[in-house]
């Protein structure tokens, strides 16, 4: 009975030591994801009106999370705006989230299924729920990031893309 009771003391704890090794090699996943981000960007974003052009910033908040900040000029009838987010891998849920905002008061969470370290993340809203607008389809690259999306427009779907090349 005691060499079973030790059996089952040494698996646990390598089960124990596989679990924390797993949570660690994850969050060092996502950390060395977040630090190859790291930088400014000259971005474009392809709309129905036209082109916008602006910058984004990306720097690190604390190990898990990537902050991103931009600066839109006015341009193309629209007004200027500062817009900024938070991208981050939640290791307990396995998922990545993001949050959006802009000085204009929008506002969204989204949440990916993809890996720490996947390099192509689909993002389905979080907050609030849109049905009408696709998932997001973010690349991310050693010097881009793309996106992909659509957006419910008088009972069109209107596609966007964004491309940001690190500077």
């Amino acid at each position: 009975m005691l060499k079973s009771f030790r059996v089952r003391v040494m698996i646990g704890a390598f089960a124990l030591a596989a679990a924390v090794s797993n949570v660690h090699s994850t969050a060092l996943a996502a950390d060395a994801w977040n630090q190859s981000l790291v930088g400014k960007y000259s971005c474009t974003m392809t709309t129905p009106r036209g082109t916008l052009s602006f910058t984004k910033t990306a720097t690190t908040l604390g190990d898990q999370w990537i902050r991103f900040d931009d600066t839109i000029p006015a341009q193309i009838g629209r007004p200027a705006l500062t817009a900024g987010g938070l991208a981050g891998y939640d290791i307990k849920l396995h998922q990545w989230v993001t949050l959006y905002y802009d000085s204009l008061g929008t506002y969204s969470v989204a949440r990916s299924s993809a890996a720490p370290d996947a390099m192509t993340q689909t993002y389905v809203d979080a907050y609030p729920v849109d049905p009408s607008d696709g998932p997001t389809v973010l690349t991310w690259g050693k010097n881009r990031i793309t996106a992909d999306w659509s957006i419910a427009m008088q009972s069109q779907k209107i596609p966007l893309h964004m491309l940001c090349v690190k500077q």
